[in-house]
């Protein structure tokens, strides 16, 4: 037990209680035996009474003892886990001094030139909702192996040597996401072509106003709200494939349905070229980023898409709020930099723990009233609409049609008592503040002005 409260103390303590109170576990049950015999002078209440108490500290002390079990459990996984990445990075073999292999090396090696994690070093167990439990690990601030890449390497005088960090993504700078967003100042950016940008800017937006409202819907329900909203617009699709080349995705959540003729993993989602399908049906986190979905051309083989939800994350997923969190002290560590170090150190911490209470908050998104969360659920779900678009933007024929974005779940607008968020708009309204302003005005422009200009034209702001 000493060894063990090396490495955490409070193991240290569950064991020591644990093994003080299996002693009077064990004096219970020679206890009940003795009472059998005494019971009979005892009135039944008294009795019943009794009874009730020894259950109560028999379910105590086994749920304690199954506690310290677990704990041990955890203690040699996480010894084990330490054994098996080491194990991992003998075997790559990756030697050298480059950056590049650097990088490559195991997050173990990287831990020692990263900050430690916002709220202290992580190893947990949190329980799911389907009676599952996840087993999770944070020992270091990760996001910053972006924002500091540049001075990993210094000359003698400490001055960082580049590479300067390229994001190859545009989405990569959003304010406002908080998962998505890096703070970093923007030197540069590469432009498309006027035509290419023109021809996205020729994108038709189109709302169609469904009955049903898929996001926010209880999970035993969804299904079948799915299948009345595919019925209900199925002439919309229907008049795309027969008036359109190409093929079609719909994106909606993560239930799927075994009616399906033909099924796709997601890491042949590139060779949908292949299949005989036009169209594709797939959960929007799937198909985010990382995919490029072409003919042989190199032309994107999509030609239009039906946002049957609002795409947002997992609910409560663990890795996106330790994201989210990171974004956020990276958007707000600015306010302690006359700080010493301690004071600095610790005033993050503390506002870490504080914007970790407020995410764990359980409130609707029509109820959410903190505006930095707002903004970034807004920003965020912006990100994964453009990424998803984004599949349909690889241009090399400017002859071909330009795309059609259908909004079609009926939670993209407020409820009709004029109760919760009203997507649409809040799109409409973060495009324009930013595209106006002063400081972020001429990288949104660059970046998201083709977007917007479509958006605008197709996408009625409703007062």
């Amino acid at each position: 037990i000493s060894y063990l409260g090396t490495e955490d103390e409070k193991i240290s303590e569950k064991l020591k209680l644990w093994l003080k109170k299996k002693e009077k576990l064990f004096n219970l049950e020679k206890e009940q035996e003795f009472n059998k015999k005494t019971d009979l002078i005892l009135t039944k209440k008294e009795r019943d009474e009794k009874n009730k108490k020894f259950e109560e500290e028999l379910h105590e002390n086994w749920q304690l003892y199954k506690l310290s079990k677990l704990f041990l459990i955890l203690v040699y996984l996480d010894e084990f886990i330490i054994k098996l990445e080491s194990a991992y990075e003998d075997l790559e073999g990756i030697e050298g001094d480059e950056l590049s292999n650097f990088l490559k090396k195991r997050f173990f090696k990287l831990q020692e030139y990263l900050p430690s994690s916002l709220m202290g070093n992580l190893f947990g167990i949190k329980a799911r909702d389907n009676k599952d439990i996840l087993l999770y690990k944070q020992y270091a601030f990760g996001r910053s192996i972006m924002t500091d890449l540049p001075y990993l390497r210094i000359n003698e005088r400490g001055e960082g040597l580049g590479p300067h960090v390229v994001l190859f993504s545009g989405s990569s700078y959003v304010k406002g996401s908080l998962e998505y967003h890096v703070n970093v100042d923007v030197k540069y950016i590469i432009e498309a072509s006027k035509k290419i940008r023109n021809y996205i800017e020729n994108t038709k937006f189109k709302e169609i106003k469904s009955n049903f409202r898929i996001s926010g819907s209880p999970l035993e329900i969804k299904n079948e709200l799915l299948r009345k909203m595919t019925i209900e617009v199925g002439d919309y699709i229907i008049k795309e494939l027969e008036e359109k080349e190409g093929k079609r995705l719909i994106s909606n959540s993560d239930i799927i349905d075994n009616d399906t003729n033909e099924t796709i993993t997601r890491g042949e989602i590139s060779n949908f070229l292949n299949y005989d399908g036009r169209v594709l049906i797939a959960p929007a986190i799937s198909i985010e980023r990382g995919h490029n979905i072409t003919d042989a051309q190199g032309h994107s083989l999509l030609s239009s898409v039906f946002f049957f939800i609002r795409p947002l994350g997992i609910p409560d997923d663990l890795e996106n709020k330790i994201t989210t969190l990171n974004g956020y002290i990276s958007q707000e560590i600015e306010k302690f930099k006359n700080e010493n170090l301690f004071e600095k150190n610790k005033k993050i911490r503390l506002e870490a723990i504080k914007f970790w209470y407020e995410m764990n908050k359980k409130v609707r998104l029509d109820n959410l009233e903190n505006e930095t969360l707002k903004m970034n659920i807004i920003a965020t779900m912006f990100v994964l609409i453009l990424q998803i678009f984004g599949r349909l933007c690889r241009v090399t024929d400017l002859k071909k049609e330009s795309p059609t974005v259908y909004f079609v779940d009926g939670a993209f607008r407020k409820k009709d008592d004029d109760v919760g968020l009203d997507t649409l708009n809040e799109f409409y309204n973060y495009l324009s503040k930013n595209l106006s302003d002063s400081k972020e005005g001429k990288i949104f422009k660059t970046l998201y002005e083709p977007f917007f200009n479509a958006y605008k034209e197709g996408i009625e702001y409703e007062k």
